[in-house]
């Protein structure tokens, strides 16, 4: 046996009843001895203070009445763990929720145990009760329990979504963060991957801001992120992450702030800036350009261009025909320019004929496609809008989308939009028929000019040469004047040749 091992107990040495006190007297815990009639023969200072009896007044007494027990929750009388151990023999615990009963009627919830004491022949000789007050322990756990209910009903109530992940899995999820990914429950998503919910092309930003955690220890800034709901919907969201200790193991922390809303306005307003602008561009171009063809096919262009199109037509009515024809055809897979459809025919006819706009997301399927288009079948979604002008149908006005824009569809924003370009064209092929109009009259009136001009200038003609036939004459009368008195002879008074003299 090694010099610093415990001797064995028969080594052990004998203790006299001065030791013994001394040394149940520093014990922190409460301690009470009893014989094997269960009256007290001892207790400790800390048993005293808990029962409220002195070690004299209760030596000699029952346990039970200096050491009652009852239920916490039940108020009924609790078994003295020395009556269970003098009858079984063996050491037992107090149950749960028990409280102690002072002498005063103060109530100490307590733990405790009781052990037999033998003699050397292994005799029960009595029993040692030790107990500890758990008044302390128990405010620490009701404070640390109400701290943690109110960090959980913070998280829980807080205007963020917060999620932790371990090895890169969910292992807790607030309730905002489940209602924000329209889930029902924590459940769906714990256990689960946690870059699921990460749009796939924000991915490489997360796991290299995962990285930099990883690397530095310390908390990565917000960064905006898109995040994938159940429905697949896409939200935007300011999120933060720093590393902690989850349940004794690293772990991070993710906070996130919903900010779609605030997005979509940015963009909105910003789309909604080009529309102005493109609109405005619009505007000059129809007020500084003379053709019509070069303004219509700027309409179509610019709205293709801001629709995200791959290509857009415009078509003019013919209404005493009752067809539409053709105009302009941009970025199509082939020209398209010349070609009429009937009212009724294909989505430019069926917006003619009724004035309605039309969202065809699969022309290709669509069961009123133009024949003219069946085999080619050029587009696949379609957006269509009436040109009208005081209540009739001028025009139709198209924006395409091919295979390329397979997932995108048109929608009702982009029929608004559309139908400012319409208007913008009607307005043109108004401005387009005034000025022809305009341009007849004067054109008239010109004519008008010239035949007036035309007679005034033979009337001076004639006026002209009549003056040179009356000077010619008066001439002509003046000479025979001179010859008449040269000759002697005296014009008489009525003489029409003195009259002109």
């Amino acid at each position: 046996m090694s010099p610093t091992s415990p001797p064995p107990p028969n080594d052990l040495p004998d203790l006299g009843k001065a030791e013994m006190r001394a040394i149940l007297y520093s014990i922190g815990d409460a301690v009470i001895s009893t014989d094997v009639e269960g009256r007290v023969v001892m207790m400790n200072p800390v048993a005293e203070r808990l029962t409220g009896w002195s070690e004299e007044e209760a030596r000699g007494r029952p346990l039970a009445e200096v050491f009652q027990l009852v239920n916490e929750k039940t108020r009924e009388r609790m078994e003295t763990p020395v009556e269970r151990v003098l009858r079984e023999g063996t050491s037992v615990g107090l149950a749960n929720h028990t409280l102690l009963i002072a002498r005063d009627g103060s109530e100490h919830p307590i733990a405790d145990s009781g052990s037999p004491v033998t003699d050397a022949a292994g005799n029960v000789r009595g029993v040692v009760l030790v107990f500890r007050d758990q008044t302390a322990e128990r405010e620490a756990r009701r404070a640390l329990a109400e701290s943690e209910e109110r960090y959980r009903n913070l998280v829980e109530n807080a205007p963020v979504a917060l999620g932790i992940h371990q090895d890169g899995r969910w292992v807790y999820l607030s309730r905002p963060t489940v209602e924000m990914l329209g889930y029902e429950d924590e459940s769906e998503l714990l256990g689960k991957p946690a870059v699921e919910i990460i749009h796939p092309e924000d991915r490489p930003l997360v796991a290299e801001r995962m990285r930099r955690i990883l690397e530095t220890g310390r908390p990565a800034p917000p960064a905006l992120e898109r995040v994938l709901t159940r429905s697949g919907e896409v939200k935007y969201c300011l999120i933060s992450s720093a590393p902690i200790t989850y349940q004794g193991r690293p772990a991070f922390q993710a906070t996130a702030v919903d900010i779609t809303d605030r997005v979509e306005l940015e963009q909105a307003l910003k789309r909604r800036s080009i529309e102005m602008a493109t609109l405005h561009a619009l505007t000059l171009e129809m007020t500084e350009s003379l053709s019509l063809q070069d303004v219509l096919e700027s309409i179509v262009r610019r709205a293709t261009d801001l629709l995200d199109g791959s290509g857009g037509g415009l078509y003019l009515c013919e209404p005493e025909k009752r067809r539409t024809r053709c105009v302009v055809s941009y970025k199509t897979p082939r020209d398209f320019t010349g070609t009429t459809l009937a009212y009724g025919e294909g989505a430019a006819g069926i917006v003619a004929e009724t004035g309605e706009p039309l969202i065809i997301d699969d022309y290709r399927t669509w069961p009123h496609r133009a024949a003219v288009y069946e085999e080619e079948q050029p587009f696949r979604a379609v957006i269509s809008a009436p040109i009208t002008w005081r209540g009739r149908v001028q025009g139709v006005l198209h924006v395409l989308r091919g295979e390329e824009h397979e997932e995108q569809r048109f929608t009702s924003a982009d029929l608004e939009l559309l139908m400012l370009f319409a208007n913008h064209a009607a307005i043109a092929l108004e401005n387009a028929r005034l000025w022809e109009k305009t341009r007849r009259h004067a054109q008239e009136l010109e004519e008008q000019v010239y035949a007036r001009t035309e007679d005034l200038r033979k009337l001076v003609n004639a006026m002209a040469d009549r003056e040179i036939r009356m000077a010619e004459l008066k001439k002509v009368i003046k000479q025979l004047r001179r010859q008449l008195l040269d000759a002697g002879m005296t014009p008489v008074a009525d003489d029409p040749l003195a009259a002109q003299d």
